[in-house]
């Protein structure tokens, strides 16, 4: 019988689809009513900030957008370096890394500087 990888596993798929929950939960009701990982949902707030004119939620969103798009790049450089096997279990060491300084982080601290971070 062929090994499956770890990263093509039901529990890994779990384990990301848990993380993605968490963090959009979190920076939603928590963080400015922003999506870190769903950025469709983002797509739409944006365009309802921009149609209002509220600047400050544009900024969030745009921020989360682009940080996601970075992040996007970097993995994509990453899996031309990394081992094959290992590159996908490397996405979840920067959410990991995010979420623990941010549990330490004041809630005084603006959503710009927090919530791309998440995504």
């Amino acid at each position: 019988m062929k090994r499956e990888f770890h990263s093509r596993t039901k529990a890994f798929a779990c384990l990301l689809t848990m993380c993605a929950g968490f963090s959009d939960a979190y920076t939603f009701i928590c963080r400015g009513g922003t999506l870190a990982a769903g950025q469709t949902g983002n797509v739409v707030f944006l365009s309802v900030g921009l149609i209002g004119q509220q600047i400050s939620d544009v900024e969030v969103k745009l921020a989360t957008m682009l940080a996601f798009m970075l992040g996007i790049f970097l993995m994509t450089v990453l899996r031309r370096l990394i081992d094959n096997s290992v590159w996908r279990l490397s996405t979840l060491v920067p959410f990991i890394l995010t979420t623990l300084v941010t549990g330490f982080l004041p809630a005084s601290v603006k959503n710009v500087f927090i919530v791309p971070f998440f995504g």
